[in-house]
């Protein structure tokens, strides 16, 4: 076996650090549909911006936690009751200590009826993260809407990866 060439390690850094901003989001789903959102929270950084729709605009860790706790009460606060699946998460990296990143998003209700679809929405999230003392962050989060109503940007969906 031949050793990694320096380009090949760079690669290797880059995957590790991918793979850091997809864990990253992989965890936030699972602590918003878990309502924990004290744990959440913390994985923006405390300015952050979360654009979502006809949800609103939340910026700062205190307002993006008011807008996720309204949705979390808006569901009796039943942990799993809504699932959301995030696919084909593209992440690019911009910088050494920054990323944007694009998921689809599947929101499926478990609390509807089997005769109900069990889709709520269908949409797009459009994000940016930063690496703080080590650890990645969110910086902004776009979701955009494209079932059962279409709520994007004008321009969308533009450039994806953005030009360096």
């Amino acid at each position: 076996m031949t050793e990694l060439t320096a380009e090949e390690i760079g690669l290797v850094r880059e995957l590790l650090e991918v793979e850091a901003v997809r864990k990253l989001m992989v965890k936030f789903t699972q602590l918003m549909d878990a309502n924990q959102l004290d744990r959440m929270i913390e994985l923006f950084l405390p300015d952050a911006r979360c654009e979502f729709g006809h949800y609103g605009v939340w910026e700062g860790r205190e307002a993006i936690y008011e807008g996720f706790r309204a949705r979390a009460e808006g569901n009796g606060w039943m942990p799993m009751k809504v699932l959301r699946a995030n696919t084909n998460h593209w992440v690019e990296m911009t910088g050494p200590d920054t990323a944007v990143g694009r998921r689809y998003l599947l929101n499926g209700a478990s609390f509807k009826e089997t005769d109900q679809s069990p889709i709520n929405y269908l949409g797009l999230y459009d994000e940016d993260y930063r690496k703080l003392d080590g650890s990645w962050k969110i910086q902004r989060s776009s979701l955009y809407f494209f079932w059962p109503t279409r709520e994007v940007k004008e321009g969308f969906p533009g450039e994806f990866p953005p030009a360096r």
